[in-house]
């Protein structure tokens, strides 16, 4: 409440005490109608059909990924509040993309057959990362069947052929690489996701 926030702040939504006059991120001001204002909720619902890309930092006070809709995420996402991806809803980002986040300070509910699916939508086939530089490199081969190598070693019939190991099985953040031959899949992605709690009856892959 307002009384808890510190002289000189307020609560801008949320429970978010900010600077008097300033509104939390997700949240604006709206004039009440007797000279004050206060800080309102922005809601972002994603019906049946509809896919709806976030390409820059964004915050919202409330999201709703509808059974049907798709949400890409391909930068920042701050919800301060809550976030349900219903049945048959999906949160995903574009193939190659990196250094996505999901921040939600409320409940993160994941219904039944809702899902952060990133399949596929990391590096694409004959791709890996430089474990020094961070950067996308050039593996591929032709005619070779071996699997991208981020967290560990790929499965591969030629040890030669297997791209170096980079990022970590315990904390993976990077990009998946993909398997070496131009005909194999792209790696899987990569978002790090946070929330004040999670309720999870559908899957995060």
């Amino acid at each position: 409440s307002t009384s808890e926030c510190a002289t000189g702040y307020e609560n801008g939504g949320a429970n978010i005490c900010m600077p008097l006059g300033e509104c939390a991120p997700g949240f604006v001001a709206e004039d009440q109608g007797d000279g004050t204002q206060a800080c309102a909720g922005l809601a972002l619902t994603v019906a049946d059909g509809e896919s709806i890309t976030i390409a820059e930092e964004t915050a919202y006070a409330n999201v709703v990924v509808q059974g049907g809709g798709e949400l890409i995420i391909n930068d920042t996402l701050i919800v301060n509040g809550n976030m349900t991806i219903e049945a048959m809803g999906t949160v995903t980002h574009d193939e190659g993309v990196g250094g996505v986040m999901l921040s939600v300070s409320g409940q993160l509910e994941i219904e039944l057959t809702g899902a952060i699916d990133l399949t596929g939508k990391g590096l694409a086939p004959g791709e890996s990362m430089d474990p020094m530089t961070g950067l996308v490199i050039d593996v591929s081969h032709d005619y070779n069947h071996c699997g991208g190598s981020n967290g560990g070693l790929g499965g591969c019939h030629d040890s030669n052929l297997q791209p170096s190991v980079y990022g970590s099985a315990r904390a993976p953040s990077w990009l998946g690489g993909g398997g070496i031959s131009p005909a194999a899949g792209a790696g899987g992605g990569a978002m790090m996701v946070e929330a004040g709690t999670l309720l999870l009856n559908g899957q995060i892959m």
